[in-house]
């Protein structure tokens, strides 16, 4: 009797014992599966924000300054730029939005002075960004530094002029 107990013990501690490792093996395998979901949806994430938060940008400083013939996009320095015209008690304003060096940038100057796309202000990181117009549409793509694609559109409500022309 003491030998089938002893060994009953035996069998009931290698139970317990191939339990405990199912419950290892399954708790490894969940943690392990949660990380790659977890990894994989901040780098989706990643990818998104950087999109959004161009058109974001974008959208903003249009409707900010959605006034007629006050968004208009030009060439200057062989650069594809976006111009936000503002006519101000203190003078006439104009503000560069542009891709140089790698950066979106930023540069606001009295109208009348000299554009230098190297004075701009680093706005967001990308590797490359263009922008054309057709009539009061704006169309912008942007590749980010992991080569991300977006592209996007952003209307006016007010007429714009087009390549130096104004519009009727």
């Amino acid at each position: 009797m003491t030998r089938f107990r002893h060994m009953k013990t035996h069998v009931d501690f290698l139970f317990l014992l191939v339990i405990f490792g199912v419950f290892f093996v399954c708790t490894l395998f969940i943690a392990t599966f949660g990380a790659k979901i977890y990894r994989n949806t901040v780098t989706k994430m990643e990818e998104n924000n950087t999109g959004r938060t161009v058109s974001s940008y974008f959208s903003e400083k249009i409707k900010k300054n959605d006034t007629e013939n006050s968004v208009y996009v030009c060439s200057l320095h062989q650069l594809s730029v976006l111009c936000l015209s503002n006519r101000t008690q203190n003078g006439d304003y104009t503000t560069y939005l542009y891709f140089w060096d790698g950066f979106l940038k930023e540069l606001t100057l009295r109208s009348d002075a000299p554009f230098s796309p190297e004075d701009g202000t680093d706005i967001l990181p990308l590797d490359a960004f263009s922008v054309t117009q057709n009539g009061s549409l704006f169309s912008f793509q942007t590749t980010d530094s992991d080569g991300n694609r977006s592209n996007f559109q952003i209307g006016t409500m007010c007429p714009m002029k087009e390549g130096g022309d104004f519009l009727e």
